[in-house]
């Protein structure tokens, strides 16, 4: 009996190490690309050509939604006087100029929304003006509800994603960068853009204002606009 627990335990260990081998946990990818490799030779940058102009003209989910060829058309055809053979024709006011300056039309949904489907990576910068004698984590977090800039404080905040997307630790004035490629991305899935949150880590908030972290913002001006 005894000799059979060491068989079976040599033989588990076995199993264990075949399983964990470097071979197998060094197993690239099958639905990704590591960008390092993208352009080492032209069989692989042609790949990715080739993958780029597919996704510019696929079909989406309806009609209207057949990428960039039909995108231009829906270009050159506003602002032109069309004549339409009926009264019902289905997409035709997606022609006029008025409803692509219209922000909740359903209508830039269908039009825009492929454009959305090629992003790979969007960041955010902004600029830090004045020095601090505390560093501290920046995180940046999706916000869920909206909001109105002239009436907004902390205490009456909107609701955002607990979920941190990405974080710097600031303290020195210049630039930051945050990469909010998920953010952007769900702004079209989840069909609103509500905007995002940067807020110190919740242990330092309160913490005084030797961590206090001020960004120029838009109103700001100059080269040190995000």
């Amino acid at each position: 009996m005894k000799l059979k627990n060491i068989l079976a335990a040599l033989l588990a260990a076995s199993i264990f190490a075949a399983s964990c081998s470097s071979d197998f946990l060094d197993t690239k990818s099958t639905s990704a690309v590591d960008q390092t490799e993208m352009f080492t030779n032209t069989t692989n940058a042609m790949m990715a050509l080739q993958g780029l102009h597919k996704l510019m003209y696929k079909q989406r989910s309806t009609a209207p939604q057949m990428g960039y060829g039909v995108f231009m058309l829906w270009m050159d055809f506003m602002a032109e006087d069309l004549v339409y053979t009926r009264s019902n024709a289905q997409w035709g006011g997606a022609t006029k100029l008025t409803l692509h300056h219209n922000p909740t039309s359903s209508y830039l949904n269908h039009i825009y929304g492929f454009f959305y489907d090629m992003i790979v990576n969007a960041n955010m910068s902004m600029y830090k003006l004045y020095n601090s004698s505390n560093q501290a984590y920046i995180e940046v977090h999706k916000v869920k509800s909206s909001w109105t800039e002239d009436t907004l404080t902390w205490s009456n905040k909107p609701a955002y994603n607990t979920t941190v997307e990405d974080f710097a630790l600031v303290g020195a004035s210049g630039w930051y960068n945050w990469d909010v490629t998920d953010i952007a991305k769900s702004w079209y899935t989840e069909d609103h853009n509500y905007g995002m949150m940067f807020k110190a880590e919740s242990s330092v908030e309160t913490a005084g204002t030797n961590n206090y972290k001020q960004f120029c913002s838009s109103d700001f001006g100059g080269t040190y606009m995000p």
